[in-house]
């Protein structure tokens, strides 16, 4: 088999054992605990917590369109949408590196 088969071949196995991965979302508005939740659940149960807050946080920093969007949105003390929220989150969940471990999710 040449490499690039056995790198297929591979990357499935991966695909399939990543499927059986659970996910949690903890949701809740503002200051509802979800951090503090998801804390308890990464230190018992070994899961990765992936934080809709820091993601935005880190985005509303950026120089960008999107991220000076982010921080008017944050200024003003409203809720930034769920679509751009799941939009930064999905890089943070998806990584082959954080599929490696359960994940949990803090979103708004």
């Amino acid at each position: 088999m040449d490499q690039l088969h056995q790198s297929a071949v591979d990357e499935k196995a991966e695909l399939q054992k990543l499927a059986s991965k659970p996910l949690i979302f903890v949701i809740g508005g503002p200051g509802s605990g979800k951090d503090t939740h998801c804390s308890s659940i990464q230190e018992d149960f070994g899961f990765k917590h992936i934080s809709a807050g820091d993601l935005l946080r880190s985005e509303a920093a950026k120089e960008d369109e999107q991220g000076r969007q982010i921080k008017q949105i944050m200024e003003d003390g409203l809720l930034v949408p769920p679509s751009a929220t799941s939009s930064m989150a999905s890089p943070g969940i998806w990584t082959r590196e954080s599929c490696l471990y359960n994940r949990c999710v803090s979103a708004h």
